[in-house]
């Protein structure tokens, strides 16, 4: 991958040169086919993912009742897999594709290389992360909460 390319992902704008050096190095970019599982729950987090283009769908799994769909998201740049930050480094949700998919996927171990041997920038990558999870809450309570306000029912997407 091109730094120019990982420069577009908002995540990693405005990180030294070097790390975006790494980062480029270290990364792929996947096509994926519509229906292609991306991630799957509970699965060991080996890879931070960003959507580049395409729809992804996210699942989980819950016993006895199968797989409920809980949200979409479609943004370019949509960070993806952030469960690489987070003991137990497992995947919280199955990460569908929607439609055709292009994703960069880049391994935990260049990330954690990163943060370990740069901490201010691995503070600034989990604060980055932090904020986007929180945005993600937000959306998704309120999707939850406007149809209950109304008397109506929920329903999933992001």
């Amino acid at each position: 991958m091109h730094v120019e390319q990982v420069v577009e992902i908002p995540f990693f704008q405005g990180l030294p040169a070097e790390a975006l050096r790494q980062v480029a190095a270290d990364s792929t970019v996947l096509a994926l086919e519509r229906g292609r599982i991306l991630m799957s729950q509970h699965d060991a987090a080996e890879h931070l993912f960003f959507l580049i283009s395409g729809v992804v769908q996210f699942y989980i799994h819950f016993q006895g009742v199968d797989d409920l769909l809980v949200g979409t998201m479609r943004e370019p740049g949509a960070l993806l897999g952030w469960s690489v930050f987070r003991k137990p480094y497992r995947y919280t949700v199955t990460t569908r594709c929607e439609e055709d998919c292009q994703i960069m996927r880049v391994p935990r171990e260049s990330i954690m290389k990163l943060v370990q041997t740069q901490p201010r920038l691995g503070y600034l990558l989990l604060k980055r992360v932090a904020a986007t999870l929180a945005n993600r809450l937000e959306q998704t309570r309120d999707i939850l909460v406007k149809p209950a306000a109304s008397g109506g029912m929920a329903t999933a997407g992001t």
